[in-house]
């Protein structure tokens, strides 16, 4: 692949998004200026006819100045399916790539665990909230928790989490499917950019990943200085075809 096909592979959504744009603009120009010559040659045709034309007629005496500004609006129109279509060609690639990805990291986490035994993954989920610690000045009265869908952490009391979760799982149950993002609106945390992508299905229980009985898991850790935190997480992960 030579320099110029990669750039226009890389580039292709925003050349074609700019030349849509250029191209509604342009079509606009052009059928301005067609219009005064549209209207003489109507003119002209009906001083010949001697009565006034027939739509037709009218068509017919004064499209032609109009052709630049059908070309620019064809290719206009073309532009935009082809934005439309390298999009979707460039999501369902992205998707493809993410479902791989959580699939190979499911094979993981079973091979760690039959490996190194169950505690590997404890331990290996503690290193990574670690890995994520910073300074934490605590508020009266609420507790340290670590989110490992968001892999974040935040400040509440347990009641408030436990609420958010008896919220965000009714609503879950009574439609049968949920994103991750609606949890974080449940739990007054700001939304993350890949939670509408990501949540659970199980609409009539036609419900490949046994989410029906989706809980929330909750375990105690000690990071730094001996501060407490409580890590979050899901019996079953988030799953990115959940509304499919």
């Amino acid at each position: 692949m030579n320099k110029a096909e990669y750039f226009l592979r890389r580039h292709s959504p925003t050349i074609l998004a700019i030349a849509s744009a250029s191209g509604v603009i342009v079509t606009s120009i052009l059928s301005a200026k067609a219009t005064p010559k549209a209207l003489a040659l109507i003119s002209e045709a009906e001083k010949n006819k001697g009565e006034e034309l027939t739509v037709v007629e009218t068509i017919q005496a004064g499209w032609t100045p109009y052709i630049p500004a059908v070309l620019a609006g064809a290719s206009t129109i073309c532009c935009i399916f082809g934005l439309k279509y390298v999009t979707a060609k460039t999501q369902a690639s992205l998707v493809s790539a993410y479902m791989l990805l959580d699939s190979t990291f499911k094979e993981y986490r079973k091979k760690t665990s039959a490996l190194y035994g169950e505690d590997a993954d404890m331990i290996i989920r503690n290193e990574v909230i670690k890995a994520q610690i910073k300074d934490f000045d605590l508020q009266t009265n609420t507790m340290l928790f670590f989110d490992f869908n968001s892999m974040r952490y935040y400040q509440k009391t347990m009641d408030e989490v436990l609420a958010a979760e008896a919220e965000f799982l009714e609503a879950f149950h009574t439609r049968g499917y949920a994103c991750l993002n609606e949890y974080y609106d449940c739990l007054g945390e700001p939304r993350v950019p890949h939670g509408y992508q990501l949540g659970w299905f199980d609409i009539e229980n036609n419900d490949p990943y046994n989410c029906k009985e989706l809980e929330f898991i909750y375990e105690r850790t000690l990071i730094g200085n001996d501060v407490e935190c409580w890590t979050i997480s899901t019996n079953q992960p988030p799953a990115l075809d959940y509304i499919i």
